[in-house]
């Protein structure tokens, strides 16, 4: 792949003469007081049109003055000086028969749909029970659809465009899929040979109302498997099939350079990323984990292997954003992807001020909340400063991000010593 196009000047005839004249250019660059605004001047100007690679990016931080900026063919970032996050505070209700209203806990929020959230919860309301899974139809207001006993976990929700599917272990252990639209719920668990479910399961959209769980589930035998198909069939009749697969074996296609054995599948991944086009059907997917690595599951064979990129210990899975087919993360200095072309080898793609949680707009700017808020025109760009009223907040008082409905983008956050969360709101000082 040529690193320069669209120049006869500056286009060499085989890759190590681009590879010579890209050095020429880095070199000729970093000695300019200005070099971000001169190479920007060059591709505006058609005299050359620097394709920075992921390698050439990596090549660029190291030899360039402006390390924090990697140039990725937009124009250089400039402050946000106009740019603002605002903050307000959420309270969500459950209204009873006579109208009163009793504020409940949220946990997890799931945008399904363009008007409606499904929330999931506790309260102390113990007559009804301590756990909670809700439809939020207006702004906080939440509707039950049902209550579990507390010592009931609920886990992540995974919407196929009709039903939302919430896993709860615990002695009520089994999948609850809420059809959105009506609000009834269908239980699948022992009277369907389900015995057991890890809340900590990942789900994957096969279809409408066909998911695809990788965590721990026994069946009524008392056998325990790593994958279940769930399928509700238009009649409402539930399918199930788990399945068992197995570490790859050595020479194998799936066993490249620097991916080695896996013993098991994760009991929780950290994310689930399909690996291939989108108008491709699906046949791998890549589970993030830390140890031993991410895992890049087989559909077709059931095989998997661990693979030499992994997501960082601390990450949990709230605190990934997703852009393009990508998962991104934060570690103490960098920003780092990981997707179909970061398989073996997850990518620092640019220097951050800081750890913490990511959101992407629709432009592809993404905005970083840590012990402050900061904004970069594009993931290759810098990092900069921008005005906010969210109050100052140690990283360990960040618990995620989410998205509703009703209120755009949602922070959880610890502020003193209470579990909130905040409606962001990203737009222009006035």
């Amino acid at each position: 792949m040529p690193f320069l196009t669209r120049s006869p000047a500056w286009y060499g005839e085989t890759d190590s003469e681009n590879r010579a004249i890209r050095q020429q250019m880095l070199e000729w660059a970093t000695a300019n007081t200005d070099s971000q605004y001169v190479l920007w001047q060059i591709e505006s100007d058609g005299t050359a049109d620097l394709n920075f690679s992921r390698e050439s990016s990596s090549l660029l931080s190291r030899a360039s003055p402006w390390s924090s900026s990697a140039f990725n063919g937009t124009p250089p970032s400039q402050a946000p000086s106009k740019l603002r996050v605002s903050s307000t505070p959420v309270e969500y209700i459950m209204r009873g028969a006579e109208g009163e209203g009793y504020p409940m806990k949220v946990t997890s929020i799931q945008q399904v749909g363009e008007s409606m959230d499904v929330v999931c919860g506790f309260s102390s309301l113990k007559s009804y029970g301590t756990r909670f899974i809700c439809l939020m139809k207006e702004p906080g207001v939440l509707k039950p659809v049902l209550w579990f006993e507390n010592k009931n976990s609920l886990g992540r929700v995974c919407f196929d465009g009709k039903y939302a599917w919430v896993p709860v272990s615990g002695p009520t252990s089994g999948f609850i899929a809420v059809d959105v639209e009506s609000g009834e719920p269908t239980g699948i668990g022992k009277r369907n040979g389900l015995t057991k479910v890890s809340s900590r399961a990942a789900g994957l959209v096969l279809g409408e109302g066909k998911t695809l769980w990788i965590g721990s589930f026994r069946d009524e035998q008392q056998q325990t498997h790593r994958l279940l198909e769930l399928d509700i069939t238009p009649s409402g009749a539930v399918n199930m099939d788990f399945y068992d697969p197995t570490p790859a074996p050595a020479g194998g296609p799936l066993f490249t350079a620097g991916r080695r054995k896996a013993y098991d599948l994760p009991l929780g991944p950290n994310f689930v990323l399909p690996v291939g086009a989108a108008s491709q059907p699906q046949t791998q997917l890549l589970l993030g984990q830390w140890a031993p690595g991410n895992i890049l599951l087989d559909i077709p064979t059931r095989q998997y292997i661990a693979v030499k990129s992994r997501i960082g210990a601390y990450v949990s899975h709230n605190q990934l954003a997703f852009h393009q087919g990508n998962v991104y993360w934060t570690t103490r200095e960098k920003l780092i992807r990981c997707g179909p072309a970061d398989i073996d080898e997850r990518t620092e793609v640019a220097s951050v001020p800081e750890r913490g949680c990511l959101h992407f707009d629709e432009t592809g700017r993404i905005y970083l909340i840590g012990t402050k808020v900061w904004s970069a025109a594009n993931e290759y760009a810098e990092f900069l400063p921008v005005e906010s009223n969210l109050q100052p907040l140690e990283r360990t008082d960040l618990h995620g991000m989410y998205h509703s409905a009703h209120y755009g983008v949602l922070l959880e956050a610890n502020v003193s010593k209470k579990w909130l969360f905040f409606s962001l709101e990203f737009g222009e000082s006035q």
